[in-house]
């Protein structure tokens, strides 16, 4: 996202990108470019044990929270 308006001509919208990336980004301003590398270490991780989980969930309602 970073500098996509300059390259675009537009201003970026939550629609054009993926949900995990527009996010990231808005954590990555929030937390700076120092703690960024481990959030985003941190996303790669969930989303791993979420995707091996996938069969086990198959068509169940899931709820995901923080602790």
């Amino acid at each position: 996202m970073l500098h996509a308006d300059r390259i675009s001509g537009q201003k970026p919208k939550r629609g054009d990108f993926e949900i995990a990336s527009w996010a990231m980004a808005h954590i990555g301003r929030r937390i700076g470019e120092r703690d960024l590398p481990a959030a985003l270490e941190t996303q790669r991780q969930v989303t791993a044990q979420l995707e091996a989980a996938r069969p086990w969930f198959g068509r169940r309602p899931a709820l995901m929270t923080a602790r």
